[in-house]
């Protein structure tokens, strides 16, 4: 699947298209990604896999792209943090069409992980190489912002969570609070996350557990054993966010049909 942009935005298409093709050929061993086929292969699964993972990515997050792009328009000089930037397709999209924007990334990991140059994530191969490309506008740190009170370094003009939000393990609100925090005066929060229905981990997002009862390695098992925790509805969501003095200015859903 692959949202195509090309009727909306040329420019959106085209910044697409090449980061894909940057994240997941550029300086690529040939017999590592290819051959073409539409679902991942080898031994690390790692073949092609970023590929799908990519294009399929621009289906669940399009919206935001699209106000994004209408937003640097207008603010052609923002600083933008990137919770949970998985590949950074986002961040390349828009430090390629707008040349005074920055990114700071916020990686999902002990503070005390190894250097980003030196991890063998393919996440952080990724954004390893926007960062070579970006020099000097890219920067990050690693945390979990559902259990550190320091993992902000700075204030922004715009916080980006796309399908981060339904992985969160503890009761939103207090997340969304301290998310909130970070935000510059008049800054803004883009955040996509699935609408196709709830799953069975919990009946309520009132149910997730507050985050003081996980200790960092318990924590970190709840995400990786359960994935997707909580999908909201859209009432649910406008509580959430008023109870975290956020004002929902737009909202959209995309049906994938």
């Amino acid at each position: 699947m692959f949202h195509d942009y090309r009727y909306e935005n040329k420019s959106v298409y085209d910044a697409v298209l090449e980061g894909i093709n940057y994240i997941c050929f550029d300086n690529e061993i040939a017999n590592k990604v290819l051959p073409y086929f539409p679902f991942p292969i080898g031994d690390q699964k790692k073949q092609l896999g970023n590929v799908n993972w990519l294009l399929g990515s621009t289906v669940w997050s399009h919206c935001g792209y699209n106000w994004c792009y209408e937003y640097f328009k207008k603010h052609k000089e923002a600083n933008v943090l990137d919770i949970g930037p998985g590949h950074g397709l986002l961040s390349y999209v828009f430090l390629s069409l707008f040349y005074d924007i920055s990114f700071h990334y916020l990686i999902f990991g002990k503070k005390d992980n190894n250097r980003l140059e030196a991890s063998d994530s393919h996440f952080d191969i990724s954004l390893h190489k926007i960062m070579s490309k970006f020099k000097g506008r890219v920067d990050y740190n690693y945390g979990f912002v559902e259990l550190d009170d320091d993992c902000f370094s700075d204030k922004y003009d715009i916080i980006t969570l796309t399908e981060v939000f339904e992985h969160f393990v503890c009761n939103p609100i207090p997340t969304m609070r301290k998310i909130s925090s970070a935000l510059k005066e008049r800054g803004h929060i883009m955040l996509t996350t699935p609408a196709w229905g709830h799953i069975n981990t919990y009946k309520s997002w009132r149910e997730l557990p507050e985050a003081p009862q996980f200790t960092k390695d318990s924590y970190v098992d709840r995400v990786y054993s359960v994935g997707h925790v909580y999908q909201y509805d859209k009432d649910e969501l406008d509580e959430i966010f008023d109870k975290s003095g956020l004002i929902v200015e737009k909202y959209h859903i995309f049906h994938n049909l």
